[in-house]
């Protein structure tokens, strides 16, 4: 029995005897355990861990409450819920039978008359749940049980109650949230706000086409590719799929699949009439086929048992085969034209990206080898071993007039041997089709023939433009600088990609993230303040979302924005970054500024296992190290703490906020010494732009050192550059603090109540303890209650 049995064993021993693990899903852990006050079976699912501790479990039971008060034949309801010590559970009949996946796995297609019967069961079970004000929100195979030749509904409310139940923001399963992709409606791929029960219907269409053909009627394999189907693509017709089926009844499902909920079937209850009324041999068995009370059936349903048919098979994704695993090193400029220098990092990561759509390889990001190659590394060997991969791709460029010629090799790791090689000498306006041909010719060499499927989704480009595609890949390079005058130039680049292409999405996408840090950052730009920023990077990303509704980047940036412009809110952020986190799953930055944010709003346990999603990936990224090591400061955790941020310096040894963090908490631990070794090194880190990052901590060495002079007139210059300039929080942060600490305390608040925008992230940044001496005053505890989360 393991550790977490036996004390659901303990916990729950006057209620219920928990017998054996039966399944887990992606939500929760099930058990089957034994009802002591009834005598029967049931099934207690209990929610992950980190899922309950982002919820409030009284709020969870409340909203539960009204899913558990829904009975119905065709609904497998609720019959408790509780927390037992942080174990968030709630208890459903334990019933024989196993789930429609199962059964299309086990069976492949139906026989009409069965697909029509269970189609009328669900719709009926979704009838009586919307007109309770309840909608699923993911209706799929998985969650309809078969039992006794009949279909019943599960975890009706579950997620709604989860979503509703959590604190803050909402922080739940992304994919409870937003539904799964393959029966998501497009409304919910679009993140409409006034999802209704029409969404439900959309599902029950795919459920019901999928019961007739076998499949889905999008040729769509990987989560961004079905997600865009249901905005884009037209549904196959089910008749050419399955001619045995009754048109009016293959019409019935079409109806359903449109991608306007106002010209779907606008309620389940029309669903069911309409089945009634093609017949009796459609609707056999609907409405009058349990001829039992609702509270018996219920009875009835909970004395039945059976378990994988409550869990759900255990499913795992199949494990990417060793050798499969890849990554794609910098190529080198070999005629060292520093003007073609973006090449370098652009084809390297573009590659990359493409060979990343297949499922079969396990394709290190562009981040993570930028890390691995840090300083120069040239050795593909060496880089491999760092990167724990089994093959890396190497390779250079060399340009000359209007041609390009690329060499590529594909070097085995534990041998060194170069296990493939090729080169292509083209036109330089063919470089697409180009990078399309390489990523192919490599992922084969790594996994063999490629399929079909495989072959398309390496076909994907984001433009068809050579002239747009060379200016993304130069305003990429310019906005990884992270500098105001690289940024602003990436904004010059990606508006003429944008002008050469009006369609590429990815590039709006950019241009709205580098406004965004603009924003952020309270980086001057001439002519634009900050608020036009903001209204200029709403203006691309709209673009963005409106030509592709699953691009990452897009949703991104839109989170982005979202927490400029509603700073005390963060109205719809932190829903956007999740998103994006959905849609894809490799976007380190999108993990990174998800946990960013959840940190915060305080809820720092949750930014701390998000960061780490993000380091996963890219485990060089020096600035995620850096909230890591803020999270743990904060939780009172001093070790892990700087354990983070030595880790942020070993990724970045230029990474002048990590030196300025580590000054600050070994002055608070009394280290003077070191205190003034890292503020040092800040300033000979620090650009003139972030200065004051590093004159602040120097000035509060100085104080500490007993030369309050030096601290002064340290703090003097630190705040120079913003007599002309807004203060924004994050700048704030230090200065507050140097002044703080320099005894200049009515300093510290004038200046506080000069930062703008006052919201989370200044409420955020006053959280630390070097803020402390100020908590009294009355000026500071008015602009920490003008800038607290708002609720």
């Amino acid at each position: 029995m393991t550790d977490v049995v036996a004390r659901l064993t303990s916990l729950l021993a006057d209620r219920y005897r928990i017998e054996r693990e039966l399944g887990a899903g992606g939500m929760a852990t099930v058990y089957l355990a034994q009802d002591l006050k009834h005598d029967r079976q049931v099934a207690i699912k209990v929610l992950r861990p980190e899922l309950a501790a982002s919820i409030g479990s009284d709020r969870f039971a409340r909203e539960i409450e009204v899913a558990a008060r829904l009975t119905h034949p065709h609904i497998l309801g609720l019959i408790d819920s509780g927390n037992a010590d942080g174990f968030v559970y709630y208890v459903m009949p334990y019933v024989d039978g196993e789930t429609l996946r199962t059964r299309l796995r086990r069976s492949g297609p139906l026989p009409v008359a069965q697909a029509v019967r269970f189609t009328g069961e669900i719709a009926e079970a979704l009838a009586k749940a919307h007109k309770a004000g309840i909608v699923h929100r993911d209706i799929k195979p998985e969650n309809i049980l078969i039992a006794d030749g009949h279909a019943l509904v599960m975890d009706f409310g579950v997620a709604k109650a989860v979503d509703r139940a959590s604190t803050g923001e909402g922080i739940t399963s992304a994919m409870m949230t937003l539904g799964t992709p393959a029966y998501m409606a497009p409304e919910q791929v679009a993140a409409d706000p006034d999802i209704d029960h029409r969404a439900d219907l959309y599902a029950l269409g795919l459920v019901a086409y999928e019961m007739l053909a076998g499949g889905s009627p999008y040729a769509a394999t990987t989560p961004q590719q079905q997600m865009a189907a249901h905005v884009t693509v037209p549904p196959a017709p089910l008749l050419p799929r399955r001619p045995d089926c009754p048109p009016a009844y293959a019409a019935l499902i079409m109806r359903c699949l449109a991608k306007s909920p106002a010209d779907r079937i606008q309620s389940a209850d029309e669903i069911v009439a309409q089945l009634e009324v093609m017949g009796p041999t459609a609707a056999r068995g609907i409405t009058r086929r349990w001829p039992l009370l609702a509270g018996a059936a219920a009875l009835l349903v909970g004395a039945v048992l059976v378990a994988r048919a409550v869990a759900g098979p255990r499913t795992t994704a199949a494990p990417v085969g060793e050798d499969h695993s890849v990554g794609v090193m910098l190529f080198d400029n070999i005629t060292r034209d520093t003007g073609d220098a973006y090449l370098a990092d652009g084809l390297a990561s573009e590659i990359a990206t493409t060979m990343a759509r297949v499922p079969r390889l396990e394709v290190r990001s562009p981040g993570a080898v930028r890390s691995a190659q840090r300083g120069g590394e040239a050795d593909p060997a060496e880089v491999g071993r760092r990167l724990h991969v089994r093959n890396v791709v190497e390779g250079g460029f060399q340009r000359g007039g209007d041609r390009i010629r690329i060499d590529v090799r594909l070097v085995s790791v534990p041998s060194g041997t170069v296990r493939w090689n090729d080169s292509w000498t083209r036109p330089a306006a063919d470089l697409l089709a180009v990078q399309e041909e390489i990523a192919q010719a490599v992922t084969t060499a790594i996994a063999g023939q490629l399929l079909p499927a495989e072959q398309r989704v390496l076909a994907l480009r984001p433009t068809d433009s050579p002239v747009a595609y060379d200016h993304f890949l130069r305003g990429n390079f310019q906005l990884a600088h992270r500098t105001p005058a690289g940024v602003a130039r990436a904004i010059e680049e990606y508006e003429a990609a944008v002008k050469a292409d009006p369609s590429f999405a990815q590039a709006d996408a950019r241009i709205a993230e580098a406004h965004a840090l603009f924003a952020e950052w309270g980086w001057s730009s001439p002519g634009i303040p900050p608020d036009s920023q903001i209204a200029l990077g709403f203006t691309a990303v709209n673009r963005a979302l409106q030509l592709d509704s699953t691009l990452a980047d897009g949703w991104m940036a839109r989170g982005l924005l979202l927490y400029m412009r509603y700073p005390r809110t963060l109205n719809g952020a932190v829903e956007a970054l999740r998103r994006a986190t959905v849609l894809d799953s490799t976007n380190a930055e999108a993990w990174h500024q998800y946990g960013s944010q959840v940190m915060i709003l305080g809820q720092y346990e949750r930014s701390i296992e998000l960061e780490k999603r993000a380091l996963a990936l890219e485990p060089g990224r020096a600035i995620t190290w850096e909230n890591l090591g803020d999270a743990y400061e904060l939780l009172h955790r001093p070790a892990e703490s700087m354990a983070a941020h030595d880790s942020a310096l070993a990724a970045d040894p230029q990474f002048v906020l990590s030196y300025a963090m580590r000054c600050w908490n070994l002055l608070g631990q009394g280290d003077r010494a070191g205190a003034r070794a890292n503020a040092e090194a800040a300033l000979r880190s620090s650009s003139p732009t972030e200065r004051y990052y590093a004159l602040a901590p120097r000035a509060a060495v100085a104080a500490a050192d007993g030369d309050s002079a030096l601290g002064r007139s340290l703090m003097a210059e630190a705040v120079a550059p913003f007599a002309s300039r807004p203060l924004g929080p994050l700048a704030a942060q230090m200065i507050i603090y140097g002044f703080v600490a320099t005894g200049q305390r009515r300093e510290a608040l004038d200046w506080l109540e000069r930062v703008r925008p006052r919201g989370v992230l200044l409420w955020w940044t006053l959280q630390f303890p070097e803020a402390d001496p100020l908590r009294a005053e009355p000026r500071f505890q008015k602009v920490l209650s003008e800038s607290r989360p708002a609720s």
